[in-house]
């Protein structure tokens, strides 16, 4: 297995800082966040447990994302780690900006961009949206085929895709050398939580890219007659709902080839005691 890390889990982190800790903790690649980067300044909004999001540091900044991606890159080549895939949040329908980010990609040799399936809050049927989805994406594969590039799909809650059966009836109507999934085992106990080894073989070819993320269901409220109320929220790898031990070795039964990129939220350690923390975990479960 290859251990990679997706920068969005070590916001206070430039990318030198970001390359130079994960390689010494013998750390394969890198997976890098792309989108609104952090300012000099800290934003209004800005909380601890939301700093992943809003004042990330180790983010390229989508409005230069070929100069920001060209600096990721050679801080990986200088401390020997791969540069595993861009990652955004840009809905599938925005054309302009997946090419640029697919042509950064390609100007680096990157192979993988994530992009975003819509939405679903149940105001569209589902169908409709769905189907918008597959024109959408079908009006992008050319800019994977031009800049020879896979993208991406992440099971998400909250989206058309958020277990690896609803994924599937997206990406199967296209090529997987083009369009694959990301496995999600940590939004999968959000919403979508099936059965991992069947998600892991309904996937197929198209299984490109795995996040180790974990969470867990806890009581938040309950009613006068003693009605409980649950919500998801986060736990770290090895305290949650999920069992990666089971996931990381069904993945190698299964022969997955890609990479397993932690993506942490968890606030009770420090970012160094967490990447340190979950290489450890998956060297010793795996």
């Amino acid at each position: 297995m290859k251990y990679s890390v997706f920068t969005v889990s070590m916001p206070e982190f430039d990318f030198e800082q970001t390359t130079k800790l994960l390689s010494s903790l013998g750390y394969d690649g890198v997976e890098w966040r792309v989108g609104k980067a952090a300012g000099a300044q800290e934003p209004e909004d800005y909380t601890f447990e939301n700093r992943y999001w809003t004042h990330n540091h180790a983010t390229l900044a989508l409005d230069d994302v070929a100069l920001e991606a060209q600096k990721a890159k050679a801080l990986c080549d200088q401390y020997g780690l791969a540069f595993v895939s861009i990652s955004s949040n840009l809905n599938v329908s925005q054309y302009a900006e997946i090419e640029s980010v697919a042509k950064a990609a390609a100007s680096i040799g990157c192979p993988l961009v994530r992009i975003w399936a819509p939405a679903y809050d149940g105001s569209i049927n589902y169908n409709e949206v769905l189907a918008q989805c597959i024109e959408d994406t079908k009006k992008i594969l050319p800019l994977a085929q031009k800049y020879h590039v896979k993208f991406l799909f992440e099971i998400h809650m909250g989206l058309i895709i958020p277990s690896a059966s609803a994924a599937y009836r997206l990406v199967s109507n296209f090529d997987p050398a083009l369009v694959g999934v990301i496995y999600d085992p940590g939004n999968n106990v959000y919403e979508g939580l099936e059965n991992m080894k069947m998600g892991i073989e309904i996937l197929g070819p198209y299984l490109a890219h795995v996040h180790v993320k974990n969470g867990k269901w806890a009581q938040d409220a309950s009613e006068p007659d003693g009605t409980a109320h649950f919500s998801p929220t986060l736990a770290e790898l090895d305290q949650g709902y999920f069992d990666l031990k089971k996931l990381l070795a069904t993945l190698k039964e299964k022969d997955y080839q890609g990479f397993l990129s932690v993506e942490d939220f968890t606030n009770r350690m420090t970012t160094e005691e967490k990447m340190t923390h979950a290489i450890e975990f998956m060297r010793r479960v795996n």
